[in-house]
């Protein structure tokens, strides 16, 4: 009798076929514990020399589990079910990034941990882009003027100093905030639904940089005094939630730029789900200022919305937008990317839809080529995917989970808020 009860309990640890009709089982709650545990550990022998034939080792581990359902893991890759991986430095104020990205000799940030700060459960983060201008400013100037109406709704708020001989916009630029978001959310329970950008002035182009980049991966985000970098389209914005501040009077900053995104928002259909422009007049002498009225606003617009990771509609733009510096060649936002695009038609777009029983349809704009990155979260990966791409058929297969394919999306984003189980790249 015992034997027998022994067999039934390595049996239950042990993925396998599912039940009759195919489907493949959930992973129960030791296998996600064992899974989520060795996923961690993979990431974090990332910072060691000496972790490649670890992480080899750790993936033949976890390729067992392919074989089932992935349905509501990234619960289990969250704050608090998984703790930090990284040690804490014990201490708030400015910080050196541990592991700064090649080329970049100064990292520095200021980070403030709301009170009552505590790993047992997530809290909002926010980063903070100062202004002043190349070689100008610094990370304790936006942290005075912004951080106490973020501090005063709990989040974790993060005061970047922009790199020597660097713009927000710029591609070292670019680097330095993915590699700060990784290491902060990978110290500190981040809530990775509610991780936000804000800026004034030269930080205001860079809030606007920041969510034109990584639309999927803010919550929201909030230029003030700053203008758009010529952004394609602003249907990118559709399930990002944006403050946009500006006074009318700034001579400095002058507000065209955001009165013509205002402009081009309002003509969308659908429009962005929730936004607002605010433009305001500045008691100071050049107009430039932001009111403490306007940064509480702002704060209590943004804190109020948390993201979908998997979103109904899924729209992407490539390039995001006409600047030369920081421009990609592979645009991704949710679960939507383009890969290619013919040069000589400017930018192309793809507007993906979840219509139900697996089948997404897509519609393309100058696109030669695009990825559709799948989840057990939003498709039955058991039974075929369906893609139809301007109305005909482009796929229809079953797709394989792929570890490996999953611990390469965390470990480029840092965002272990979304479980993706594998791509698929078309045509």
């Amino acid at each position: 009798m015992k034997s027998r009860t022994a067999i039934f309990f390595l049996a239950a640890l042990l993925p396998c076929a599912g039940p009759a009709n195919g489907a493949a089982r959930k992973l129960s709650r030791a296998q996600q514990k064992k899974f989520v545990a060795s996923a961690l550990r993979y990431l974090r022998l990332r910072f060691r020399p000496d972790g490649k034939e670890q992480r080899a080792d750790l993936l033949e581990e976890l390729r067992p589990l392919e074989a089932s359902s992935w349905k509501g893991l990234r619960k289990a890759f969250r704050p608090p079910y998984a703790k930090p991986f990284l040690r804490a430095a014990g201490k708030t104020g400015k910080q050196t990034l541990h592991f700064p990205p090649p080329g970049l000799a100064s990292c520095e940030y200021l980070i403030d941990l709301p009170r009552g700060y505590t790993p047992a459960r997530p809290w909002p983060l926010v980063v903070l882009l100062h202004g002043g201008g190349k070689n100008q400013g610094n990370g304790s100037q936006i942290m005075s003027l912004m951080g106490p109406a973020f501090q005063k709704r709990r989040c974790i708020v993060v005061a970047p100093t922009c790199p020597p001989d660097c713009w927000w916009h710029s591609p070292r630029t670019e680097t330095f905030l993915q590699s700060i978001l990784f290491e902060v959310s990978a110290t500190y329970a981040v809530d990775f639904d509610r991780i936000y950008a804000a800026g004034h002035s030269f930080g205001g182009v860079g809030a606007w940089s920041v969510g034109t980049r990584f639309p999927d991966l803010f919550a929201g985000f909030a230029p003030a005094a700053g203008n758009p970098p010529n952004v394609m389209d602003y249907d990118l914005f559709h399930n990002t939630a944006f403050y946009v501040a500006h006074g009318r009077n700034d001579t400095r900053v002058v507000p065209d730029g955001d009165l013509a995104a205002r402009k081009a928002v309002e003509a969308l259909d659908p429009k962005p789900r929730h936004y607002r422009f605010d433009f305001f007049e500045a008691g100071d002498a050049l107009g430039h200022g932001l009111p403490h009225d306007k940064i509480e606003a702002m704060a209590a617009f943004l804190t109020r919305w948390k993201r979908d990771p998997f979103p109904e509609r899924a729209v992407c733009v490539a390039p995001f937008a006409q600047v030369k510096e920081g421009v990609r060649d592979s645009f991704h936002a949710f679960w939507l990317g383009v890969d290619e695009r013919p040069v000589y038609q400017g930018h192309g777009k793809a507007v993906g839809e979840l219509a139900g029983d697996n089948l997404i349809r897509i519609r393309t704009t100058h696109v030669t080529r695009i990825s559709v990155y799948v989840s057990d979260d939003f498709l039955d990966l058991d039974k075929p995917v369906r893609i139809e791409i301007n109305g005909r058929i482009a796929f229809e297969k079953r797709v394989e989970r792929s570890v490996e394919f999953l611990l390469e999306h965390m470990e480029k984003t840092g965002d272990r808020g979304r479980v993706f189980a594998n791509r698929i790249r078309l045509p």
